[in-house]
């Protein structure tokens, strides 16, 4: 199966490099041909800043029939190395790439670079999750599911050809990623904004009449703060990411903007539900109805129950209970209404999402917990119009002891990635408990809300 022709329509638009199909899989393939050919069924780690350059990289892999394992740029030296000695990654594309100078020829058949798979059933790729442990779960997608989950935004927005979508989210996330995927599975070009800012984002779906763009609560946030107003062949701005502030979703339907709310994960391969918020403002609440294939059940405790063609293969050197029932389960908390709309009551327990980025709340008890000053921590997060969710956390000192706020702070600063580090630390003297020792969480956020007051 040909997945990406190779011809002169654009692929890739930035500031720094504008590129066509087959710039991009004529570099591509000569790295996979000249670099890569004695490497055989392996996964390949790649781990790039550049956007650019992480393209080149997953479609060199690609050519060369070996599996890309997508390794998110902030991920410490240490989780790094216990994720490579766990999953046996031997080779990492940046050194296997080293020094090397590609030398232009000229080129007689352009098909000769159309990117084939032999099989939509083969890995194409290993991306990490960052929810429901403090260790990330491996991710193995297939080909079948990337192609999948290309048609449930392709049922819920058709996509046309001379069209253009934004890389408005990290690359090694499954929202980047997959909007990598569907633009060129449909020949379409991305456009590559100079960062992630929210001006920057704006800045180039302006200048290249970027139709698609996917964007977290934050992104939306900062676009109504600033009065920004968007050109009219910008068919859908898909909002994910977690809690969406609803009267800033009607500010931006009441501007002209086209709000598409949507939910997914990296075991869904992105988006499997949806809905255009400008025509089901009844629905505000909900996170639309089921794309494609889509199934959804709620199960006896609540949990949401999936079924798709878009959801993976599994997750490697973890248990994988649906492969016995046909159903994933999310963890998440939700209800279905009368018409179909998939309603999230709550995420995971253990997994808030702040700025598009998901925090795990027992990793950050953990973290906090390493102080020998602390007795025990308890994370969560508080709804907010900008971030979606905001980190605090209350813990209890030993007695005896004092540390501050900052203090503590800086003591995580040293251990983990800034957006793990909590807005707000609260002091306490107890924790309410049950009698089997479990905290009562609404007894103790009642008390840490009067702080707040």
């Amino acid at each position: 199966m040909i997945l990406f022709h190779s011809n002169n329509d654009m692929a890739i638009i930035s500031n720094d490099n504008n590129s066509s199909y087959l710039d991009i899989l004529y570099k591509a393939k000569s790295i996979s041909d000249n670099l890569l050919s004695g490497i055989i069924n392996e996964r390949i780690i790649t781990s790039n800043n550049s956007p650019y350059d992480f393209i080149i990289s997953l479609l060199s892999i690609w050519f060369s029939k070996n599996t890309p394992v997508v390794m998110n740029p902030i991920f410490t030296t240490s989780q790094r190395k216990e994720l490579i000695d766990e999953l046996d990654f031997r080779y990492a594309f940046d050194e296997i790439i080293d020094g090397y100078i590609l030398k232009q020829s000229e080129i007689n058949n352009p098909s000769d670079y159309d990117l084939n798979i032999t099989s939509t059933k083969d890995t194409a790729l290993i991306l990490f999750t960052s929810g429901s442990t403090s260790k990330p779960k491996s991710v193995e997608l297939i080909f079948s599911n990337l192609i999948n989950n290309f048609h449930c935004i392709n049922s819920l927005v058709p996509i046309k050809s001379n069209e253009k979508f934004g890389l408005t989210l990290p690359f090694y996330h499954i929202g980047g990623f997959q909007i990598i995927f569907r633009a060129f599975f449909s020949g379409n070009a991305i456009v590559i904004p100079d960062s992630l800012k929210s001006n920057d984002i704006f800045t180039s779906t302006q200048l290249h009449s970027v139709n698609y763009i996917s964007i977290v609560s934050k992104t939306l946030f900062d676009l109504i703060e600033s009065e920004y107003q968007f050109h009219q062949r910008l068919k859908a701005i898909f909002l994910g990411g977690g809690f969406s502030n609803n009267p800033f979703v009607i500010k931006a339907i009441e501007r002209g903007m086209k709000i598409y709310k949507v939910y997914g994960s990296t075991e869904t391969t992105s988006m499997i539900t949806g809905f255009e918020c400008n025509k089901f403002l009844d629905k505000i609440d909900s996170s639309g109805k089921p794309l494609f294939d889509v199934q959804i059940q709620i199960d006896k405790d609540g949990h949401i129950l999936l079924k798709s063609g878009s959801v993976m293969k599994g997750y490697i050197n973890y248990p994988n209970a649906y492969k016995e029932t046909g159903w994933f389960n999310s963890f998440d908390f939700g209800h279905l209404d009368s018409d179909g709309f998939l309603f999230i009551d709550s995420r995971r327990e253990d997994m808030i999402v702040s700025g598009g980025e998901n925090i795990n709340l027992n990793e950050i008890n953990n973290l906090i917990s390493n102080h020998p000053s602390i007795i025990s921590a308890f994370s969560f997060g508080k709804e907010d119009e900008k971030w979606g969710q905001i980190l605090y956390s209350a813990v209890l000192l030993k007695k005896g002891i004092s540390l501050t706020e900052e203090e503590l702070k800086n003591f995580l600063k040293k251990q983990t990635v800034s957006y793990k580090i909590p807005k707000r630390i609260f002091f306490l003297d107890k924790f309410p408990l049950t009698e089997l020792g479990k905290i009562k969480r609404e007894e103790l956020l009642k008390t840490i809300d009067s702080y707040l007051q």
